[in-house]
């Protein structure tokens, strides 16, 4: 069982519960850009702190949660930004599905994330991103340079990957 399919119904307050017995475990949430740098080095910065990151996200030394949405940003990045045939696009998906434990989102993420959208006048996909951040109290590490700008100056846990090791 993946931990995406172990986690996929997690509420709020079971996560805390999960949260406090492991607490040795920092909770973070990773968006597209941060996951694609995992498997893909052409062209791309700062790969030595994400391989810092895939390690500890592998070993399980984070709890690190996504957005199903990730899974559908990953998909087009693959498909748009590479030329990667469908083997290596599977075990993509694999590894991923077996370390990132996946919110299943709910009414007030949506609701939450297109207040966010609307004040910050980012999109609906980055504010999603900011929103579960904000509900289950985790890091939110991005190598998105302009999310990052729009999100900080409102004291959101929002890090850029060059800054969070």
């Amino acid at each position: 069982m993946s931990s995406s399919e172990k986690y996929s119904d997690f509420e709020t307050i079971n996560f805390d519960n999960f949260a406090v017995s492991e607490k040795d475990h920092e909770t973070v949430i990773f968006d597209s850009s941060v996951v694609f740098k995992w498997f893909h080095f052409e062209k791309e910065n700062d790969l030595e702190i994400s391989k810092k990151l895939y390690e500890k996200t592998i070993s399980k030394y984070y709890h690190a949660l996504a957005p199903e949405l990730l899974i559908y940003e990953i998909t087009s990045i693959c498909r748009f930004r590479t030329d990667m045939d469908m083997e290596p696009f599977k075990k993509i998906l694999e590894v991923i599905s077996n370390i990132l434990i996946f919110i299943k989102l709910q009414q007030d993420d949506f609701a939450n994330a297109y207040y966010l959208s609307r004040r910050t006048g980012s999109s609906i996909y980055d504010a999603i991103y900011v929103s579960i951040s904000e509900k289950y109290r985790a890091d939110f590490i991005t190598a998105d340079k302009k999310l990052y700008e729009v999100f900080k100056p409102l004291n959101f846990r929002i890090k850029m990957l060059e800054d969070f090791l």
